[in-house]
């Protein structure tokens, strides 16, 4: 767990409700470069959501680049995320310093 991600998704994110219910669950997981590969059931029972809620809000923080997702391949590999942060912005579409993709700046 990194106190940094969980931190700048307290502070930082531009989300509320289940999105920033699973964002932070994302973040508890998370090392300090923001990746981590929890299961769909654990997000869901950290964020008190059913599975079905996890899936939808993960596509929806994927596509506003809060997130970036490696979906794993065949029955027995998981998803790989990363968060979208770095130095206290949260930034689209992994490029970091690209100023057409900040989502949120500290």
């Amino acid at each position: 767990m990194s106190i940094e991600v969980m931190s700048a998704v307290w502070k930082h994110a531009p989300v509320k409700g289940g999105d920033l219910l699973v964002l932070l669950a994302l973040a508890d997981h998370a090392n300090d470069r923001g990746m981590c590969w929890p299961s769909i059931p654990k997000l869901a029972e950290k964020s008190r959501l059913k599975e079905r809620q996890v899936y939808t809000i993960i596509g929806r923080l994927e596509r506003k680049g809060l997130i970036d997702v490696d979906h794993g391949e065949g029955s027995r590999r998981g998803n790989f995320y990363r968060v979208n942060y770095y130095e206290g912005a949260f930034f689209a579409g992994g490029e970091i310093g690209a100023s057409e993709g900040a989502v949120h700046e500290a």
